[in-house]
């Protein structure tokens, strides 16, 4: 997968899906957590033993997904791909000044760089790609997938991703206009296919 910074500033790579559905998505991450769980509770029951073992798991993240979360993976709206190839880009919220980074701001300076809204269906590709350790690199904690809003309860929200603390989190983000975003975050889009010759 190649990532190339272009004059615009967005971050653009490329994916292509492999079939993971919503369903197998929340089935990992509660499964991690699982593990997590078992690890701790090793450690509490034996400290010594997993000491002379290395068996630190309990130093490791833990894995949350949220309820709406849950809900976003299991709606009408994913729709689960294989083989279909994305072109991608990730605006940057330390690219946009403070007052800037609301919803409404980041559609509209995506917008002018000829992007559209990305697959919900493609969360499980995008989170494959990037890895908790590569967010770190970027100088990133979190991405939000720029899909077009999904209504729970009266209210929209979009799927992101990425780390609070010792956590690793997949949750259901406010798609609100107002809503005003830490420069931590990047934002998901899809690149609109220029017509061929």
């Amino acid at each position: 997968m190649a990532r190339v910074l272009d004059a615009s500033g967005l971050l653009t790579f490329e994916i292509t899906t492999h079939g993971q559905t919503g369903e197998s998505l929340i089935a990992m991450i509660k499964e991690a957590q699982r593990v997590r769980e078992e690890k701790k509770e090793e450690r509490r029951k034996n400290p010594e033993a997993s000491f002379i073992r290395g068996s630190f798991g309990d130093n490791g993240p833990d894995h949350h997904i949220g309820e709406n979360a849950e809900l976003l993976l299991r709606h009408p709206e994913f729709m689960a791909t294989d083989g279909v190839h994305h072109k991608l880009a990730i605006l940057r919220g330390d690219q946009l000044q403070t007052g800037q980074r609301t919803n409404e701001h980041i559609l509209m300076k995506a917008e002018s760089f000829g992007c559209i809204d990305t697959p919900l269906g493609i969360t499980p590709s995008i989170k494959e790609v990037f890895s908790d350790q590569t967010l770190r690199l970027m100088g990133l904690k979190a991405l939000i997938v720029m899909h077009r809003p999904v209504f729970i309860e009266g209210l929209p929200w979009r799927i992101g991703f990425g780390r609070d603390d010792s956590t690793l989190w997949l949750d259901a983000c406010s798609a609100k206009p107002e809503i005003e975003w830490y420069s931590w975050y990047g934002f998901v889009f899809s690149l609109r296919q220029q017509p061929g010759p």
